[in-house]
């Protein structure tokens, strides 16, 4: 582990860059519908009669008197996203504040992730030196500084993507084992549990289990992945 050590100013770096301007921009439209779906309310928005005063003036973000936790996964049958960051969104509303700053963050620690695992990744396929560079890419890359700004799912997609990719390169170098499996499998679920779209990059690594694990792990990881 100490020969990893730059991985610790690479994530400091990230972390700098996410969090420089993160309240700049106003919540928009796709974040209040986040906020929307963490209350359990589905698409209330778009029920709401038009060219009509209505008194008292719906709130359809707010968490005063919620659905329970478990409606979400019912309200998001209109939305064509899965309901696991909604769900994990509304229990960090429920402990810190709903500022852009505070709903931003799980983004943004999502996003470190995503860099951390990406360096794993290379440390194990590659070098200690392309780890270092893709770490780096990573770290100052417009579109994860972007998706780390956003109350969305899409930094948390791509931080259990990127984890399946590593713990598979864990298995190719190292071996199979139920742990690792169990790990390779839950970072799938997961990913596809935040974004249904991630199945494409988790296809990709179904792909690559077949061509390039050894014989001895190949049908163990791919019947893991199945």
């Amino acid at each position: 582990m100490a020969r990893h050590w730059p991985l610790l100013p690479i994530l400091i770096l990230a972390a700098l860059l996410r969090l420089h301007a993160i309240d700049r921009s106003p919540l928009w439209t796709d974040e209040l519908f986040s906020l929307q779906s963490t209350a359990a309310r589905g698409f209330l928005v778009e029920t709401i009669p038009r060219m009509t005063l209505l008194s008292p003036a719906p709130r359809p973000t707010s968490l005063e008197n919620p659905g329970p936790l478990s409606a979400i996964y019912s309200t998001q049958a209109t939305d064509t996203h899965p309901p696991l960051y909604f769900m994990l969104l509304r229990l960090w509303r429920e402990v810190f504040e709903s500022s852009p700053t505070s709903l931003r963050i799980p983004s943004l620690l999502a996003s470190l992730a995503t860099v951390a695992a990406l360096y794993s990744a290379l440390a194990l396929s590659a070098s200690r030196h392309a780890a270092i560079l893709a770490g780096l890419l990573a770290a100052v890359a417009s579109s994860q500084i972007i998706f780390a700004h956003e109350v969305r799912g899409y930094a948390l997609a791509a931080a259990f993507t990127t984890s399946a990719a590593a713990l598979l390169l864990h298995i190719q170098r190292n071996g199979w084992t139920r742990t690792r499996a169990a790990l390779l499998a839950l970072s799938a679920v997961l990913a596809i549990c935040t974004l249904y779209l991630a199945a494409i990059p988790l296809a990709a690594l179904g792909v690559y289990s077949a061509l390039h694990l050894p014989p001895a792990s190949r049908r163990r990881t791919l019947l893991t992945g199945l």
